[in-house]
C-alpha cells in the first residue's frame, strides 16, 4: 500500500473526526505511507499482512 490511501484516510480522518482510522492490508505499507502514518500516529494506526497473521494465529 502506498502514501495515496494514507493521504485519502487521513482526508477522511480530518472531515468525519473520528476518535481513531484504522488501516488493515493483506500486503504491507511502503516506507513513505510508514512515515506519513507516524505523522500522526495518535489518529492513525497501520496493520499489514504480519498484523493480521498474528491476529489469526491467537485466535
Amino acid at each position: 500500500m502506498d502514501v495515496g490511501i494514507i493521504r485519502q484516510v487521513t482526508g477522511v480522518h480530518y472531515l468525519e473526526k473520528p476518535s481513531k482510522s484504522i488501516i488493515v492490508t493483506t500486503s504491507f505499507f511502503t516506507k513513505d505511507a510508514q512515515d506519513a502514518a507516524k505523522k500522526i500516529e495518535q489518529q492513525l494506526a497501520l496493520k499489514d499482512y504480519n498484523d493480521l497473521k498474528q491476529w489469526l494465529e491467537k485466535y
